[in-house]
């Protein structure tokens, strides 16, 4: 068999990629996104009550391990500084006793 007697669907028009959407509906992402922590929450038993909301999809990865190393380290390190500016807090770690201080986001070892 050769690829002429293959008929593979063509995307004639080069214009459209079937991937991407025509149009981005921010509304229902967001509605998405909720409900996809909603059932992280009921499935773990996890809560991400008292998570900021910029950061529960990095926790929620995280848990999930959907994340790459570098973000979970991140994400468990934000959690210890209870979510409160976490740049400088992080940063700034002077728990050396925690296995991944060395590895903490910002941090210069």
């Amino acid at each position: 068999m050769n690829d002429a007697d293959v008929n593979l669907p063509r995307n004639e028009d080069k214009s459209e990629n079937p991937r991407v959407p025509p149009t981005f509906d921010r509304e229902k992402f967001e509605l998405v996104k909720i409900a996809r922590l909603k059932r992280i929450e009921s499935e773990l038993g996890v809560s991400l009550e008292g998570i900021p909301t910029r950061y529960q999809n990095l926790h929620a990865k995280a848990i999930l391990g959907e994340s790459s190393l570098r973000e979970a380290i991140k994400a468990k390190c934000y959690d210890c500084s209870a979510w409160d500016n976490v740049s400088e807090n992080v940063g700034n770690c002077t728990v050396r006793r925690c296995p991944l201080w060395a590895y903490r986001p910002g941090g210069k070892g």
